[in-house]
């Protein structure tokens, strides 16, 4: 079986590329916008279509959507209601494993091959995440 995991600090995210690729393989439409805090501190989403950004700190704000962004850019309720959870999506899902597989040295998190028969989990420490075998803990 194989497992997505982050394997350095700072927590599990996708770039781009791997989530438009995993979207378009789960024949899901997505709309990415950069999420940034205008002058006044409202936030303000811009339609992201994969352009480099200074930083991975920008990179973070990307968000991705269900729905179409607002010509006006303006965070709203309805807005929110289509943010797609990526975090949700299961490590092990065959569609998340393609996707990461296909951008090759582009990838933003590593593949971990454990054997079919093993009940697993996946634990982290500051955003390093590693597979581990399930076991019980007594305390």
């Amino acid at each position: 079986m194989k497992i997505a995991i982050n394997p350095t600090y700072g927590g599990f995210r996708l770039n781009y590329k791997e989530v438009m690729r995993y979207a378009e393989l789960k024949g899901i439409k997505l709309y990415a916008a950069l999420d940034k805090f205008g002058p006044r501190g409202g936030r303000k989403l811009r339609t992201y279509n994969g352009e480099p950004l200074n930083n991975w700190w920008d990179e973070s704000f990307v968000c991705y959507f269900t729905k179409p962004i607002p010509k006006s850019g303006k965070w709203t309720i309805s807005i929110s209601k289509s943010l797609f959870p990526i975090r949700d999506i299961a490590r092990n899902d065959p569609f998340l494993i393609q996707a990461v597989e296909e951008a090759g040295n582009e990838a933003s998190v590593k593949i971990v091959e454990i054997p079919d028969d093993v009940e697993w989990v996946i634990e982290e420490y500051d955003g390093a995440e590693w597979v581990s075998e399930k076991h019980r803990i007594w305390d």
